[in-house]
């Protein structure tokens, strides 16, 4: 599934079709292949490292292409079936000179809740207060698991 989000007067909004050009945040959840396709043709996003992103053992790591940098992490994965078990996923984030494209395999954390979450923070302006939140959302939810333990 692939959710689009434009920043408007510092938040994001999410839009059901807009160009890829004006779209700030690009967010593909279990992507179809004609999404990934999709992706690769209009940010020269190569295939194996959308393919990386979706294999739920990929390892945490850094890349910097020509087109784009990734930051692969992991993310956590909520099950409500057994709250005691801990699971992690990967999720890829990519920066573009003027995007931000997200590509994971299940909902870790869902856009909408983010959206909401970032209405209270400092304002979404660029594609690198984005990058910054994304990353501070993840380490949250972590942070949250964690501390009780």
């Amino acid at each position: 599934m692939m959710r689009l989000y434009v920043a408007e007067a510092g938040d994001l909004k999410k839009v059901e079709k807009a160009e890829m050009s004006e779209v700030l945040w690009i967010d593909l959840v279990a992507p179809s292949p004609e999404e990934v396709e999709r992706l690769h043709a209009e940010f020269g996003i190569d295939l194996q490292d959308i393919a990386d992103c979706l294999d739920p053992n990929e390892r945490s790591r850094i890349e910097v292409e020509e087109r784009y940098d990734l930051l692969v992490l992991r993310s956590l994965l909520t099950d409500e079936r057994s709250p005691e078990r801990i699971q992690t996923m990967p999720i890829g984030i990519m920066s573009t000179p003027k995007q931000i494209i997200t590509v994971r395999i299940g909902a870790a954390f869902d856009a909408e809740d983010l959206c909401s979450d970032l209405k209270r923070r400092p304002k979404i302006e660029t594609k690198e207060d984005l990058f910054l939140a994304l990353i501070r959302r993840v380490h949250r939810d972590i942070e949250r698991t964690v501390r009780p333990m």
